[in-house]
C-alpha cells in the first residue's frame, strides 16, 4: 500500500502512525530507500507494508488508524484534523483531548 505524506510529517511520524512504534522507522526508511533522517514532503508517496514489521505495536497502530489520527511533529502552518500524541512512564498514549490508550 502507498500513503501520501501530510504537511509537517516526518518519517518518524509516519512510522508511529502506520506501525505504532518509533522502532519501525528503520523498516519504513529501508522500504522506501531513505536514510533515517531523510526529509519527506507533503505529497510524497511512501510504501507501507501490508503486514506489520517485527518492530511494530499493532494495537497502537490500529488505534491511530481506527480513529483517523494523523501524527505531525511540525507545529507550524495549517494543521486541521491533526492530533499530537504523547506518552508517559506508564506507557499510556494521550491525545489533545486527554483520551488515553494503555499499551
Amino acid at each position: 500500500m502507498k500513503i501520501k505524506v501530510q504537511y509537517g510529517q516526518s518519517l518518524m511520524d509516519i512510522a508511529v502512525q502506520q506501525y505504532g512504534s518509533a522502532g519501525a522507522l528503520w523498516d519504513l526508511a529501508a522500504d522506501n530507500g531513505h536514510a533515517l533522517d531523510a526529509d519527506v514532503f507533503a505529497g510524497d508517496e511512501l510504501v507501507i507494508r501490508d503486514s506489520y514489521p517485527d518492530t511494530a505495536i499493532p494495537i497502537y497502530a490500529d488505534y491511530l488508524t481506527g480513529n483517523s489520527i494523523k501524527i505531525v511533529s511540525h507545529q507550524g502552518g495549517n494543521l486541521e484534523h491533526i492530533e499530537v500524541l504523547s506518552t508517559n512512564d506508564n506507557e499510556i498514549i494521550t491525545d489533545n483531548d486527554q483520551n488515553g490508550l494503555e499499551i
